[in-house]
């Protein structure tokens, strides 16, 4: 289970069993007003939901200290006003769990038309509010999903990829994978370079009891630096 701040600290924590993230972490989230009681009440809607990583969360008494706590830490502060931005502002689970992927963002991007060999591990940067609208999807089930190696998820980092299948439900309400890890074994492969720029997509196959889905997702696509 982990806590607040582990929470607010995901590659310290052991975040992903997947490929690496493209860069380590750094969180780029515009200055934000963070009320710790307000934050920790919208945690515990989200916990009580079973929403992503939130469900596997210890949701304590003292969430408002702790919430506080990361507050005055420089380098934790950035993910509170993340997180609170993310749980705010959006209802759809997989949509938070593509928002909160920005805490795990890369600290260099490249162009969508940068190609080098030089960059080919790196994300493409988008300005932060591009990059916001481009994560909300909207979808609640696989069978919402539509995806191909040309036209991918974008996503940003493979733990945020297995969180953002995680947060999914077939058409029953069930929940094939119960965290990231469980996601991460649904990996089929690289299937190559594809999307708008030329990333390298991921090809995952969800099985449902209704059917089998198959989703390609492209994990480079993250706020560029401020």
């Amino acid at each position: 289970m982990r806590s607040i701040v582990c929470l607010f600290a995901l590659a310290a924590c052991g975040g992903s069993s997947g490929p690496a993230d493209p860069g380590p972490l750094k969180p780029l989230a515009p200055e934000h007003v963070v009320n710790a009681d307000v934050m920790c009440k919208r945690i515990q809607e989200l916990h009580d939901a079973h929403c992503g990583l939130f469900g596997a969360m210890e949701l304590r008494a003292t969430c408002p200290q702790e919430v506080s706590g990361t507050l005055t830490d420089s380098r934790l502060r950035p993910m509170t006003e993340q997180m609170d931005i993310c749980t705010s502002e959006l209802t759809v689970c997989s949509d938070i769990a593509a928002c909160v992927g920005q805490l795990d963002a890369a600290t260099e991007t490249r162009t969508c038309n940068d190609h080098s060999e030089r960059e080919a591990g790196q994300p493409v940067g988008l300005p932060y509010a591009q990059w916001r609208a481009a994560m909300k999807h909207g979808v609640a089930k696989y069978s919402e999903v539509t995806s191909t190696k040309d036209k991918p998820i974008e996503l940003c980092g493979s733990s945020t990829e297995n969180w953002w299948l995680a947060a999914l439900a077939c058409e029953d309400g069930s929940h094939p994978f119960a965290d990231n890890a469980a996601a991460q074994l649904a990996l089929l492969g690289n299937v190559g370079a594809g999307g708008r720029c030329g990333s390298p997509v991921d090809h995952y196959r969800v099985r449902c009891p209704e059917r089998e889905y198959d989703l390609y997702l492209d994990g480079y696509v993250c706020p560029e630096p401020q």
